[in-house]
């Protein structure tokens, strides 16, 4: 069981599918440190969740002042469970259960402000997902990408981002991209 860490749910539960071997709950103190970055782009924010799990990182950025959250996993499992932390939070975020390459070619009329990218490591897809974001012109003008992973990632020097930090905790790595 893992908890919202900051704004007006601040301490609340939030159920984990219990397969942890298609999902990987970021944990607390890498949530807060992501958070702690991003503060400044959470509030009223309109955010997508590509491979959401237990909807965490998008529950905490409602959590602290996000307007709309996009919550994507293709695990039904994940979905059950991204639906009753939406219940037991009073929350209503859009829940979509679809494969990430149809949410990238579906989605046209909306512009995110905060991206989170934590899909399974074996997938390695993020300049794929990045480039598609580009491409299909999905991100404001000030978006900011969250990218989840274990390693440093080598992503495309051609991305119009003004700012790349990375920071490692235990054998967790966070890329954070600024437009």
């Amino acid at each position: 069981m893992i908890r919202i860490i900051g704004g007006k749910n601040r301490s609340r539960k939030l159920l984990t599918p219990k397969d942890e071997t298609k999902t990987r709950p970021t944990k607390d103190m890498v949530r807060g440190a992501i958070f702690s970055a991003i503060s400044d782009t959470i509030n009223n924010a309109v955010t997508l969740d590509l491979f959401a799990g237990s909807g965490a990182l998008s529950y905490e950025a409602l959590s602290r002042g996000a307007s709309k959250a996009y919550i994507n996993d293709i695990d039904k499992e994940a979905i059950q469970v991204i639906k009753e932390n939406a219940k037991n939070l009073n929350e209503s975020p859009i829940i979509l259960n679809k494969d990430y390459k149809y949410i990238l070619e579906s989605l046209s009329d909306v512009k995110f402000d905060v991206v989170f990218l934590d899909p399974p490591y074996a997938m390695d897809i993020y300049n794929e997902v990045i480039k598609s974001l580009l491409d299909k012109d999905l991100l404001s003008k000030d978006a900011v990408l969250v990218l989840e992973s274990n390693r440093h990632l080598e992503l495309d020097s051609d991305y119009p981002f003004n700012k790349i930090k990375e920071y490692k905790y235990g054998y967790t790595y966070v890329t954070i991209l600024w437009r």
